[in-house]
């Protein structure tokens, strides 16, 4: 699955942060060499929907919406 998230947030970052709870994303930078989609993450959906496959997406949501706020006030 591949998500777009606003322009502002850094998915290196949120990739780090996602890594740190035992969560997997694949940040967009490594499917271009340019800058185009480093806004973006990749997720696996390949496994099958459980609760622990929730929570980490609940996880991950939080961690982006922490870095968006974190972007903002960097603005």
């Amino acid at each position: 699955m591949w998500v777009s998230l606003p322009g502002r947030v850094n998915t290196q970052e949120l990739h780090v942060r996602a890594l740190e709870q035992g969560i997997s994303i694949a940040p967009g930078l490594i499917f271009s060499n340019t800058e185009q989609f480093n806004h973006c993450i990749r997720l696996n959906c390949g496994m099958p929907w459980n609760k622990e496959a929730e929570r980490a997406l609940m996880t991950l949501g939080m961690l982006a919406k922490q870095l968006c706020q974190e972007a903002i006030q960097v603005y």
